[in-house]
């Protein structure tokens, strides 16, 4: 027979069915068959012995109940979020980030350029071609850090998150060009060439005259920024 459970007590594990011929059922998790739970209102097919309901399957039509639970149990969840103060906190700052508009143009501006600056060729290796900052074992790093400091710049960020920021793209920025130099250096001397000061410096790229002028502008701002009174 087919029913639908009208009610289940998890400490005494023991449930209630209505069953489609009017009666109703109790029954026990040891009749349980399903892999879940009981849950009121779900389907259930099961068989009747002694008043009691024993074997009972969870029925397919009773999917869509499980399906539209999951909705309702999700809503109240983001119901939950919305008046938790951690989020009223968030919507706080995003709305004072939109109505104070950008915090220090300086610095943002700057890191914006560095971060636009950083795809351009720094170095010219040979049997591999012209190298940007990118193509070193931290690019990706870097990028998501300098995306990161101008968001900082833009809100207003305390100055330790930023001179923290900046002292780890600047970091990061100086192994970039040792890996890259060194590479060089490897490949000219495999290949045999010339000294290699000079191989260096006949091998750097136009992108040095911006991203080291902006590297060292972004130092001098990061690290001795100071806050606003």
């Amino acid at each position: 027979m087919k029913g639908k459970i009208l009610g289940y007590n998890l400490q005494e594990s023991a449930g209630v069915i209505s069953g489609e011929d009017g009666n109703r059922y109790k029954f026990s998790n040891n009749s349980w068959m399903a892999d879940k739970s009981p849950k009121v209102g779900q389907v259930v097919d099961f068989v009747i012995e002694r008043e009691a309901a024993t074997e009972i399957y969870v029925d397919a039509s009773s999917f869509n109940f499980d399906k539209d639970d999951m909705i309702d149990s999700t809503k109240e969840k983001i119901e939950e979020l919305k008046q938790s103060k951690l989020f009223t906190q968030i919507v706080q700052n995003m709305k004072n980030t939109r109505e104070n508009g950008m915090q220090h143009k300086v610095g943002f501006t700057i890191t914006v350029m560095l971060l636009l600056a950083y795809f351009l060729p720094v170095i010219e290796i040979p049997y591999v071609g012209n190298m940007s900052l990118w193509n070193g074992d931290f690019g990706l790093f870097v990028v998501i850090l300098l995306l990161a400091l101008s968001y900082l710049y833009y809100s207003g960020a305390k100055t330790l998150f930023i001179r923290i920021a900046t002292g780890m793209i600047l970091l990061m920025i100086f192994m970039q060009y040792n890996d890259l130099v060194s590479g060089l250096k490897d490949t000219m001397s495999f290949i045999g060439g010339r000294a290699a000061g000079e191989m260096v410096a006949n091998s750097l790229k136009i992108g040095n005259l911006i991203i080291i002028p902006l590297t060292i502008a972004l130092g001098v701002v990061g690290i001795f920024r100071r806050n606003k009174k």
